[in-house]
């Protein structure tokens, strides 16, 4: 029997976890090196800094947090994690504040009431269990504009004030943080006059739109200028991050070849999320029989964009014409091109270096081009392809 065959039914027998999970929140022997990045946030997460982490959509920031959260349980950190998605108004960013906080600070379900109490000490709000058995507070505001924004001021300072009260540190996680823009007039402002006071607890802003948080952190003239240290989170080194794929490889007793592992790193441009996703196609492709070798990872890569043809093609038609020749030429000249240059708008059609910018602004707040050190960028790096090879 072939090598292929023998790898397949050593695991026939036996559920097997696929040891290279990916879109999810990944700790532990999951989770890749960045040492000295925790080594960091270790520090200031327990002396009560304020820290701006952003980075590239799927970087791995929110693993990040939870796994230097996880290395601090022996320093009884409280840990409090909000995810600016779900706030789609003013109202459920207090109720998402508040819930997060009474789970953080309260050890029982029982205990969440008088939590609450300490965090909105006028209100009265309703606890409800979710299916998944985990509690969430909902409040009815009254039409005033009084309520909600006494109840916002209650709950920025209540983290701060649970500190010192009970002498502990705590760290407030907000990740995706530039939504909170879009949640009304003078909530940023209102947010920076309390939390600037704040001396006992830490605070973390994370996002992925780094224009949008440039605008917020960097510029003399935005709401939240100096307010934190940045941190720049960078890809995994290239060396730690081939030793850890070859070692969760090799313990699921499927080595792969060092030059194939290279091979891997080069068509994810070591980003974490699309790393972690071709090697776990690549597992199962080895489950399956699959060789492990250069045609097998053309096959699993081909495969994996085809599965997201679906979802491509619908990001495609929802772009203008200019907006696609900007993707285009990303896609054919490489990311970091030079957008801006007169070759470049003649090669595709963009008309002015004016038209090219309006592209960008666009593209960028959905997402789809980031903006690097380097230049601009296609987002996902498997679109960038699937636009070269099938759209080309």
């Amino acid at each position: 029997m072939n090598d292929r065959g023998n790898m397949s039914k050593k695991h026939d027998n036996k559920m097997v976890r696929n040891p290279f999970p990916y879109a999810e929140i990944v700790t532990g022997p999951d989770f890749a090196d960045r040492k000295e990045e925790i080594r960091e946030l270790s520090r200031d997460l327990t002396s009560g800094e304020k820290i701006l982490i952003s980075s590239p959509r799927r970087f791995g920031k929110t693993s990040l947090i939870f796994e230097t959260a996880r290395r601090l349980k022996t320093k009884k950190l409280v840990f409090i994690y909000v995810d600016l998605m779900r706030a789609t108004s003013l109202s459920r960013f207090v109720e998402l504040y508040a819930t997060a906080q009474a789970r953080a600070t309260a050890t029982k379900v029982d205990d969440m009431a008088q939590a609450l109490r300490r965090i909105l000490p006028r209100l009265r709000p309703d606890i409800t269990l979710r299916p998944d058995g985990l509690p969430e507070v909902s409040m009815r505001f009254a039409h005033l504009k009084r309520d909600i924004w006494e109840a916002f001021s209650s709950v920025l300072d209540a983290p701060e004030q649970f500190a010192q009260e009970k002498d502990v540190p705590v760290a407030v996680v907000f990740d995706e943080f530039q939504e909170v823009s879009g949640l009304g007039k003078g909530v940023v402002e209102e947010l920076r006059s309390r939390l600037q006071f704040h001396k006992r607890c830490a605070y973390v802003f994370m996002g992925s739109k780094r224009h949008m948080l440039a605008g917020m952190f960097d510029d003399r003239s935005g709401p939240l200028f100096k307010l934190a240290r940045p941190i720049v989170l960078k890809r995994i080194p290239r060396k730690e991050f081939s030793t850890y794929i070859s070692g969760k490889y090799s313990k699921a007793e499927m080595p792969v070849p060092e030059k194939l592992i290279d091979e891997i790193l080069n068509i994810s441009e070591g980003h974490p999320y699309y790393t972690q996703l071709i090697c776990h196609a690549l597992y199962n492709h080895l489950l399956e029989g699959g060789s492990a070798d250069p045609a097998g990872l053309r096959e699993v890569v081909s495969g994996t964009i085809r599965g997201q043809s679906f979802a491509y093609l619908s990001l495609w038609d929802s772009l203008s014409v200019k907006q696609k020749a900007l993707v285009m030429g990303l896609a054919v000249e490489g990311n970091h091109a030079s957008i801006f240059s007169g070759d470049f708008v003649a090669a595709y059609g963009l008309t002015s270096a004016a038209t090219v910018q309006r592209a960008v602004r666009t593209l960028e707040n959905k997402g789809v081009i980031e903006r690097e050190p380097e230049g601009y960028a296609i987002a996902d790096i498997f679109f960038g392809r699937w636009v070269e090879g099938e759209i080309q």
